[in-house]
């Protein structure tokens, strides 16, 4: 199976380079070091490249990887005097003011975390394979249509800016719509020569088998107190669940939000470092803080509600120093503090809620309703489970472990009350009636519980892994005990037990969570998705035949021509595979007079000569005939003819045929 992804290699290394390259040059200067170097890279190459889109699109330059190369420049220089001036002013850490030495166990930590990065790799590019088929499969969803033909329309304009990216749909004027994965994918398709399904698939394996597991250890580190332990813990379980990653592949497709809620966790670990900081070493926030400020605009670029969920993960950081300082001044006095972290605290709400308020959809858009009650949606929330996918038992076990274990311990309080936060938005979209208590807290995700569930999964992979941290420190004392009763308790014999210990832990664990009677979960949402990658799965938008016919579009149809199709039937998807333009480019698009002459009216094509008059002021003189399947007819405003009408209409001509998928002329307009 691994064998027929070898065509995906030159994306998957394309997407790699385009993904770390820039973000490694630019964290490094600004103060990242060892696995946060690794980790925010990615983040910052995403701000790197939706910055230089839009940088792109207000000076006319055409989206290539030669501005992100000159951007990246930029940037570099601007960090170097950003640099500069920080230590000029003494703001930084004396470690970050010098070259740091070498720590001792470096070695370690950097096999440690290459070994996690394999193992993780090697689960979730098996699990993807397992999922997509072959690379040149793409996710047959409503929202892919919109997202395939974006790509091509960067590809073939230049038009990479997420201000204006939803122009290239006709029936809409020029707007905002976050482009940082669509610009991302257009750069791996430009480096690697590969179409747009192939980029999207390499650009989709280098996310997961590499930033995706990168991101998980950085955040894991923040309750693991080991570099090593982080990575190798967590590589068993990032990819053991199924909500998150694999099911946002299938649900949507929502590519986007699968984007954003990768770069999170290091988002999430660079703001723990920035609030965790002792109270007057506040150098050491410094570095952590640039580079949080660096990788919020690709964050939002990518999807604007990962800002706001950092908004309200951060308002609960913020309570949590905000009653360690209230404790603190009931027993010290220390009042001045106590009113600064007060201040600090309502501003940070006040912005909170504003943004919070200002930047979610619109009502009319989040428009998902309950489905089950709230207990039940409690349980799916708890067993990372839904109707159709069975619970994840084990993987419940080891988060609820976690959870007993700091609570008892009084410790990282925030990650207790985050998984708590993200449980309650899950009932709060799946169970709860419509009210504007339930649009308060989830209209930010559409009230969409697959988004919520998914946010669910980024914040339980950390408390796994730290019961796996848990176990294996359990596990090494009786081991100490036991060589310690026959004498053998020297660091030569210690140490190498440790490490084998914490491979075997890792690897046992994660092969065991991999295995579909262990984890049913992840087995079913595998096979879940495999229908959204299945050409001829019933109700997919491009059967075999079809996608055959788009593949030869280019030879029959000349360039500049406008495709007549109804979109939901896969007809749109010529923009994607050819770049001939199409009448309505997206699942949503709105027709004008014209296309509704070409959509509703095309039976009247003999008849009416408007449609004719439509046809030719268009250029749209050719029709792909792929049925009239509709993934969502509710939204359709218009209809469109069968197969059976059109083969009955004397004013076109069938020009080639491939099964039942049919490409006509218009000939008969004069």
């Amino acid at each position: 199976m691994l064998n027929s992804w070898l065509p995906a290699l030159p994306a998957t290394i394309a997407a790699a380079f385009v993904l770390v390259l820039p973000g490694a040059v630019v964290g490094r200067i600004l103060g990242a070091r060892g696995l946060t170097w690794a980790a925010v890279s990615a983040p910052l190459s995403i701000t790197l490249i939706a910055l230089a889109a839009i940088a792109g699109g207000l000076v006319r330059v055409p989206w290539n990887v030669w501005v992100l190369v000159g951007f990246t420049a930029l940037a570099a220089a601007l960090s170097v005097l950003l640099m500069w001036f920080l230590r000029k002013r003494g703001w930084l850490p004396e470690a970050e003011a010098g070259r740091a030495g070498l720590r001792s166990g470096r070695i370690v930590h950097i096999l440690s975390v290459a070994l996690g990065l394999l193992l993780s790799a090697a689960f979730m590019m098996r699990r993807l394979a397992q999922m997509i088929g072959v690379p040149e499969h793409f996710s047959q969803r409503y929202d892919n249509v919109f997202h395939l033909n974006a790509i091509r329309y960067i590809l073939d304009t230049g038009k990479g800016s997420s201000l204006t990216l939803t122009g290239f749909d006709p029936t809409n004027n020029p707007g905002f719509y976050p482009g940082a994965w669509h610009d991302t994918v257009s750069l791996v398709a430009q480096l690697s020569g590969a179409d747009i399904p192939l980029a999207v698939n390499g650009t989709t394996v280098a996310l997961l088998t590499l930033v995706w597991p990168l991101a998980c250890f950085l955040l894991t580190r923040a309750l693991v107190p080991s570099t090593a332990g982080a990575a190798l813990t967590t590589s068993a379980v990032c990819c053991a669940f199924a909500f998150f990653p694999l099911h946002l592949l299938d649900w949507g497709t929502l590519y986007p939000n699968l984007l954003s809620l990768v770069l999170l966790p290091a988002a999430l670990a660079l703001a723990l470092a920035v609030f965790q900081s002792p109270f007057r070493a506040w150098r050491r926030r410094v570095v952590p803080a640039v580079l949080l400020v660096g990788v919020l605009p690709g964050a939002g670029l990518a999807h604007p509600s990962a800002i706001l969920t950092l908004l309200l993960l951060g308002s609960v950081l913020f309570a949590v120093l905000w009653w360690r300082e209230l404790r603190r001044f009931v027993h010290m006095r220390g009042l001045r503090r106590f009113l600064w972290f007060t201040a600090a605290l309502a501003a940070y709400l006040v912005v909170f809620v504003v943004l919070w308020l200002k930047l979610r959809p619109s009502k009319f858009g989040a428009h998902w309703p309950p489905v089950t009650s709230p207990g039940r949606a409690l349980g799916e929330a708890l067993t990372f489970s839904m109707p159709g996918l069975p619970e994840a038992w084990f993987m419940t076990l080891l988060v609820v472990s976690a959870l007993v274990i700091l609570l008892r311990q009084h410790r990282a309080p925030w990650f207790v009350m985050w998984f708590a936060l993200t449980c309650l938005l899950y009932v709060s979209a799946t169970g709860m009636p419509d009210s504007p208590y339930r649009d308060f807290l989830t209209q930010t995700w559409y009230h969409d519980f697959h988004r919520l569930a998914a946010l669910n999964v980024v914040l339980a992979i950390p408390l796994a892994a730290f019961t796996l941290w848990a176990i294996w420190g359990f596990i090494s004392k009786v081991l100490t005990r036991a060589l310690a009763a026959i004498g053998a308790t020297g660091p030569s014999v210690l140490k190498p037990l440790a490490a084998v210990l914490a491979v075997v832990l890792a690897g046992g664990f994660g092969l065991a969570l991999q295995n579909s009677t262990i984890n049913p979960n992840l087995n079913s949402g595998v096979l879940r998705g495999q229908w959204a990658f299945r050409p001829d799965f019933p109700k997919n938008l491009l059967s075999s035949d079809e996608e055959k016919l788009l593949r030869r579009l280019d030879r029959e149809v000349p360039a500049g021509s406008v495709l007549i199709g109804l979109p939901s039937s896969g007809a749109a998807l010529a923009y994607a595979y050819t770049g001939r333009s199409v009448i309505l480019p997206a699942m949503g698009s709105t027709p004008s007079p014209d296309d509704l002459n070409l959509t509703t009216g095309l039976n009247s094509l003999d008849t009416d000569p408007s449609v004719c008059a439509s046809a030719k002021k268009l250029n749209a003189m050719y029709i792909l005939d792929f049925g009239t399947t509709d993934l969502a007819p509710s939204t359709a405003t218009y209809t469109f003819p069968s197969s059976a009408d059109l083969s009955r209409l004397k004013k076109v001509k069938l020009v080639d045929q491939q099964g039942q998928a049919r490409l006509y002329k218009i000939e008969g307009c004069r």
